[in-house]
């Protein structure tokens, strides 16, 4: 993909090139507008002023309006404006995100040109997002006055920007603060990331009425969110005495430390004591008690209370509760009843609720029960891309999958938008992207100009970006119905890189080669240069860590190069091949490569069996992963049959060839090659 990226930048460009402006020029001002907005492009980064003054002269219109704001605003922050340039931006209107900016840094050049009176004035005018850092500003005034209210400000609402900025004023600005904004205050330092910090300073407040009661439930949700559960508590009045909030603080904690202990049994004792919390929140707080009634479904499915679990799960459907973990507590819900055999009409009413997990439900509804439904399971074991309960149930009726896919005529790739075209023409492949992608959100895109963003995107470098315009212009890209999609689009959403050394590494280590590329695509989609937040490197995401002992043992020394794909491949493979042989079975591998072996054994030690594993995976997003490598091993598998028959007819029996037939022998098809 990266290849075909290029091709279609050169060639957009050598058309660009050879034919002119792509831009029509229907009119003397629209060309001296964009002629302006070229010169200050070519000169924002060597003569910032001039650029600055080029955007100004390019004025107000209706192409490439916000890429013309932005552009000049950073021109501005980089050439140290002056106050009368920052006046002469704000005098063309930009959108309020970006005059807000333009407004601090015209404070900032006032303040440097002596002028506090006008500073003072637009701080006044600055909106309520910008009152804190209008207030750091303040910090650096000359009058003690105008810093000290400033400084009494911060060090309720926002402590932390305080001692980063003035240390020396936090002392005197705390001590004149009552009881009250010491509470706030307290509630700022847990609300910017900092919950110890605001435990101890609650510790230190000695009130009595409401103010205390107010203190002590701030001071349980810092050490709640800090993660002392048994400090929480104990800062809480017995359940019998807690108010509404209260008891949704004791509900909260038994649910922290129910998962704290799981799987062992002792969990389910403080589930029980969530669930109890949790109802005795619901009588007590008054309108939404949607809080509660989520713990009341989440801990009472986990310590096997289910009628109570059950009976919160219908009272939120009836307030068309639709929180971001409905669907996962559904799904956890749904596989309980499944297995208690108690609750069959109330499982399918579940299923039918929840999209995203329905056949999740299906699958248990089907295999759980004291008699299998087989005419059920052959259903679910019927589509054209086998996700992991229909590679489940073709173990289950004892059948193989599909061997390939017919997927739709490719689709014909449309030209960009003009002004991408025109940036792309200046050279500008960034401010392209940027550009498109604004459009994009503003009017919406059609499936020919998705897939030939994603061309571009993958083209620069830039693959996430490709895959997430994908979706946006294919929903049915990375379901069941992936197969209804044009066949370039499909293989777009599906890079295939390094071919070579993807089958040398699965070879080496007796991996499927599909399930080695499904790994890829779900960690870094096929990108050597990934790196994530945590450092994890390369095409399959290895801690330097992890792979440092691979290497060694492999002769390839301590520090490997983890941006080379072919080593990355390599110390992967061997290391999900070790997870492998580690739990001899795939499903707990892949949960280990994403969320670290230690916790997965205890899990597996509890359900030593790849689908009650599975389903009882606590976390869901490694749930979530293992679902998903292994639907995208099985894509690769199908999408990607026809080329890598061709790997294997060229030359005789090529290493995918041979790797494809040692699959095919075990009885995970796509999912290793450890069981036979």
């Amino acid at each position: 993909m990266k290849r075909l990226g290029a091709v279609f930048l050169c060639a957009l460009l050598s058309v660009a090139c050879s034919k002119g402006p792509i831009l029509s020029r229907p009119d003397v001002d629209r060309a001296s507008r964009l002629e302006a907005i070229k010169m200050g492009l070519a000169l924002r980064s060597d003569s910032p002023e001039t650029a600055a003054e080029a955007f100004s002269r390019a004025g107000v219109g209706s192409e490439l309006e916000r890429l013309r704001s932005e552009l000049w605003l950073r021109t501005l922050e980089n050439g140290q404006a002056s106050s009368a340039a920052w006046t002469d931006y704000l005098d063309q209107n930009p959108p309020p995100d970006l005059g807000d900016r333009a407004k601090l840094a015209l404070v900032r050049a006032l303040i440097a040109e002596g002028r506090l009176e006008a500073a003072a004035d637009t701080l006044v005018n600055i909106s309520s997002n910008g009152t804190v850092v209008a207030d750091v500003l303040r910090l650096s005034w000359p009058e003690v006055e105008v810093r000290d209210v400033a400084a009494a400000r911060l060090a309720v609402v926002a402590p932390a920007a305080l001692r980063r900025e003035a240390p020396s004023l936090e002392k005197a600005a705390v001590a004149t603060l009552g009881p009250e904004d010491r509470i706030i205050r307290g509630v700022a330092w847990r609300e910017a990331g900092h919950p110890a910090r605001g435990a101890a300073e609650l510790r230190l407040i000695r009130v009595r009425g409401h103010l205390e009661d107010r203190r002590r439930l701030e001071l349980a949700r810092c050490e709640l969110q800090r993660g002392s559960t048994s400090a929480a508590l104990k800062v809480l009045p017995p359940l019998s005495q807690c108010n509404g909030d209260e008891a949704l603080i004791r509900a909260s904690s038994w649910r922290r430390r129910g998962w704290s202990r799981f799987p062992r049994p002792t969990a389910a004792e403080a589930f029980g004591k969530c669930l109890v919390a949790a109802q005795r929140a619901e009588s007590l707080v008054g309108g939404d008690s949607s809080q509660a009634l989520e713990l009341q479904l989440e801990c009472g499915t986990e310590a096997a209370r289910l009628d109570s679990a059950l009976a919160a799960w219908q009272s939120l459907a009836e307030i068309n509760w639709q929180g971001s973990r409905r669907s996962w507590l559904g799904r956890r819900l749904g596989i309980a009843l499944a297995r208690s055999g108690r609750f069959g009409a109330a499982l399918k009413s579940v299923a039918s609720s929840l999209e995203d997990h329905r056949r999740c439900l299906l699958f248990a509804a089907a295999t759980e029960g004291p008699e299998k439904n087989l005419e059920a399971v052959a259903n679910l074991a019927m589509v054209g891309i086998p996700d992991l309960y229909a590679l489940w149930s073709l173990d289950e009726i004892g059948e193989a999958g599909p061997s390939r896919i017919d997927l739709q005529a490719p689709l014909n790739i449309v030209d960009p938008p003009p002004t991408v075209a025109w940036l792309l023409d200046l050279g500008e492949p960034g401010l392209a992207s940027e550009e498109w992608r604004r459009l994009v959100v503003a009017r919406g895109v059609q499936p020919g100009e998705a897939l030939a963003a994603a061309v571009f995107e993958d083209g620069r470098g830039r693959p996430d970006l490709a895959i997430r315009g994908l979706r946006r212009g294919f929903a049915a890209l990375g379901g069941l119905a992936m197969a209804r999609v044009p066949e370039n689009v499909v293989k777009a959403y599906l890079p295939l890189r390094w071919t070579q050394e993807l089958r040398t590494a699965a070879h080496e280590f007796g991996l499927s080669p599909w399930l080695l590329a499904g790994l890829a695509r779900q960690e870094s989609i096929f990108n050597a240069r990934a790196r994530s937040p945590a450092g994890a490197r390369g095409a399959v995401q290895l801690m330097p860590g992890t792979a440092r002992g691979h290497a060694v043992a492999l002769g390839l020394g301590r520090s490997p190069d983890l941006y080379d794909p072919a080593i990355n491949l390599r110390l992967g493979a061997r290391e999900l091949s070790r997870l492998i042989m580690v739990f001899g079975e795939t499903e707990p591998a892949l949960a280990a490569y994403n969320a670290g072996e230690s916790r997965i054994r205890r899990w597996w030690k509890k359900w030593p069996e790849p689908r009650l594993f599975t389903e009882a995976i606590p976390i869901p997003e490694t749930y979530t992963y293992v679902r998903r490598v292994l639907f995208l091993s099985e894509a690769y598998r199908l999408v990607w049959a026809r080329e890598w028959e061709g790997e294997r007819g060229r030359g005789g029996e090529g290493e995918m060839g041979r790797a494809g037939e040692a699959a095919s022998e075990v009885r995970h098809d796509s999912r290793g090659g450890s069981k036979r």
